[in-house]
């Protein structure tokens, strides 16, 4: 079932099938018709290729049964053929870091952050309830270096990355600009931030 809110107040629960869900009798009907309107297409061809094994009718059997995993690609943007850089961005970002543990990787991971970051950026670290006694107290002197630029959320119990995440999620919408996800344990390069910007 698919809830959705009501402004109103309540649920508005709309069924919707499960694709593991038989088809219907009328959806099964729709599907035996088509394929015999495909299949008395392609009897000419299955036909040529039950006497001679002809390649070609093989092709066209494919082609009438619907069978060709060819697919039109759009055309590539000529600018990434010239020898120019395409321009850096400028945009800001938001970066979202949970931590649960790690501490052997986070110091790297968090100078990493500040030394290769290119655009003006914010980050948001969650504590999602480290059992490391260590990781606290190192996030918190770091955001507190970074006073500004980074806020710290921290957890009483472990929501796992899918909860500590949406945390950081309601932080981000106080920011301008695109959001990254990064794990603790990412090692960003130089100019990293501006290229997958770029790619947007």
């Amino acid at each position: 079932m698919l809830h959705v809110p009501r402004a109103s107040g309540g649920d508005l629960a709309l069924p919707v099938p499960h694709p593991s869900d038989p088809p219907s009798p009328a959806a099964r009907r729709r599907l035996r018709r088509a394929f015999l309107a495909d299949l008395l297409r392609a009897s000419p061809a299955l036909l040529r290729w039950a006497v001679t094994r002809d390649p070609v009718a093989r092709i066209r059997i494919k082609h009438a049964l619907g069978l060709e995993a060819v697919t039109e690609g759009l055309p590539i943007d000529p600018r990434y053929f010239t020898d120019a850089p395409p321009p850096r961005s400028r945009r800001p970002i938001s970066i979202i870091l949970p931590v649960h543990n790690a501490f052997d990787l986070l110091a790297e991971t968090l100078r990493r952050v500040g030394a290769h970051t290119d655009v003006p950026w914010q980050l948001i670290l969650i504590d999602d309830a480290s059992t490391d006694p260590r990781v606290r107290p190192f996030l918190r002197a770091w955001a507190e270096d970074h006073r500004g630029q980074v806020s710290l959320i921290e957890l009483d119990r472990n929501l796992g990355f899918v909860g500590a995440v949406n945390q950081g999620l309601e932080r981000a919408e106080q920011h301008a600009g695109h959001v990254v996800l990064l794990n603790s344990d990412a090692h960003v390069p130089d100019g990293w931030a501006s290229r997958l910007d770029r790619a947007l």
